[in-house]
């Protein structure tokens, strides 16, 4: 698998892998606003629970004095308010990465039948004669496709939910 992903990798451009890291980097910052949504839920659930750990706990204290909040109430709803943010930032987040990560699969994909069809075009005319035009576009876009479906989306994928899971064990692991 790891061979066939490096192979793929090298099929692309320079400027295909420049793209390609921006869109890592992306997907880890999708990642750690995921791990951020779902932490920001544990404090409201936690004082949801035992609102009277407010005044006990440290940072809820420190938290609800500064932010004039006049009952536990009002500090909960805040504090409710704020997860749901989180979690909404965090599916955007997801999605423009999902919207980026199917374009850059399927231009690329585009992109690699563009050089392959360059190629074909520079072979010469005796490698045409025993082959049909409409095999070879079939070629082309079947292997495209299958490029983009079998190896690239599916890549991208793994890697991304690969790194939600790490950085969501870790904060499982941390919390613990």
């Amino acid at each position: 698998m790891w061979n066939t992903f490096a192979r793929t990798i090298s099929l692309l451009s320079s400027r295909e892998r420049r793209s390609g890291a921006w869109l890592l980097i992306l997907v880890v910052v999708m990642a750690i606003f995921e791990t951020f949504g779902i932490a920001a839920l544990l404090p409201f659930f936690k004082f949801m629970s035992k609102p009277a750990e407010i005044d006990t706990n440290v940072h809820a204290a420190a938290l609800y004095a500064w932010g004039g909040f006049g009952s536990h109430h009002n500090f909960l709803m805040a504090l409710g308010l704020f997860a749901f943010g989180m979690i909404v930032v965090a599916a955007a987040i997801r999605i423009v990465t999902t919207l980026l990560m199917n374009r850059y699969a399927q231009v690329g994909g585009h992109n690699m039948a563009m050089r392959l069809l360059e190629t074909y075009l520079r072979q010469p005319y005796v490698f045409f004669l025993n082959r049909h035009s409409s095999d070879l576009s079939k070629k082309i876009l079947s292997d495209s496709v299958m490029l983009v479906t079998t190896v690239l989306q599916p890549g991208m994928y793994v890697f991304a939910y690969s790194v939600v899971v790490i950085l969501m064990t870790t904060l499982m692991l941390l919390l613990d």
